[in-house]
């Protein structure tokens, strides 16, 4: 595999980012991948620190500038996988990271604020499209639901009205696995590996493993 992308983003903050990018680290480990931490409060690299009380640390890089992210995309031709954890808000970073990635993820809940949010960041994909000539679409993903909840017609049907937005079938519910795991700096794999957190996760990443083997 070629050195590849993959950028965890949406303009909206506390969707489950970086989250979604240590999670992902974790369960793509066959790749070797390095998370790239570009969130302004570090948490992905909080969070591996914390981990090296539990187990190995992940291979984390922390960028500031923008030259810095352009470097290490520029200069890392040998095979390797990129996941970088965007702000939660627009930046030049963040756009920097939407425009180089191969495959965009963005995890929303789908209430009425998250909409609001997806909207605005489709937004952002319809600038960003002009610039690059080529149509920049994120793969959406429903998070944070209520284990119970069936009906997601509206979400479905905003993102389908869209051509900067796809919606991936895998749904990952609220757990309390999530919180406990990356409390001690884990991937819900690790903190619980027989839990259904685990199972909608890798159920994820197998939806985001084809989209690679795919480019």
């Amino acid at each position: 595999m070629k050195t590849m992308i993959i950028a965890v983003c949406n303009s909206k903050g506390g969707v489950f980012k970086t989250g979604t990018a240590f999670n992902l680290t974790v369960f793509l480990s066959k790749y070797k991948p390095v998370l790239v931490d570009l969130d302004s409060q570090k948490s992905g690299t909080y969070l591996n620190n914390i981990r090296q009380q539990f187990t190995e640390s992940l291979n984390v890089i922390t960028i500031n500038k923008e030259n810095e992210l352009e470097q290490i995309i520029e200069q890392n031709s040998t095979e390797k996988l990129f996941i970088i954890d965007t702000g939660g808000f627009d930046s030049s970073l963040t756009r920097i990271a939407i425009i180089t990635a191969d495959i965009l993820i963005s995890p929303t809940s789908g209430n009425v604020v998250d909409l609001l949010g997806l909207n605005r960041f489709e937004s952002i994909l319809k600038e960003l499209s002009n610039v690059k000539g080529e149509t920049i679409k994120t793969n959406v993903f429903i998070n944070d639901v209520s284990p119970s909840a069936k009906n997601f017609d509206e979400i479905k049907e905003f993102i389908n009205s869209s051509d900067n937005l796809k919606l991936l079938n895998s749904i990952v519910r609220t757990r309390a696995d999530f919180s406990n795991a990356i409390n001690k700096g884990l991937s819900v794999k690790e903190f619980n590996p027989v839990g259904k957190a685990m199972l909608e996760f890798k159920a994820l990443t197998k939806e985001i493993e084809e989209l690679l083997l795919k480019l």
